[in-house]
């Protein structure tokens, strides 16, 4: 899977950096994810978990709360899980130690 940062929309080279590594660790973790989400599809999923764990919410709430936001099909939990590790791995490592990381 080939994602670019200029199809997903980054605008500062850190914030461009950022997005490539989380869609590149997103990948990693979950290859088959681009058969059925788009580059900018997976940016705005992990955009939404941090902006969940900013809100005060807890890993749980959080992995509850992203099926309300990604629409359908729904992500495998173990690509919902990709996508939050990824979040907070590259897009809000303050919440690391939500996930225990």
């Amino acid at each position: 899977m080939c994602l670019l940062v200029s199809a997903c929309g980054g605008t500062g080279s850190a914030t461009s950096q950022q997005d490539q590594a989380f869609l590149n660790e997103v990948d990693g973790q979950a290859p088959d994810i681009s058969s059925y989400r788009t580059g900018s599809q997976l940016l705005s999923l992990g955009q939404a978990v941090c902006t969940d764990f900013e809100s005060g919410a807890s890993a749980q709430e959080v992995g509850d709360r992203i099926p309300l936001y990604e629409g359908s099909p729904l992500l495998p939990p173990a690509d919902l899980g990709a996508v939050m590790s990824a979040a907070v791995d590259q897009l809000c490592p303050k919440y690391r130690s939500v996930l225990g990381q």
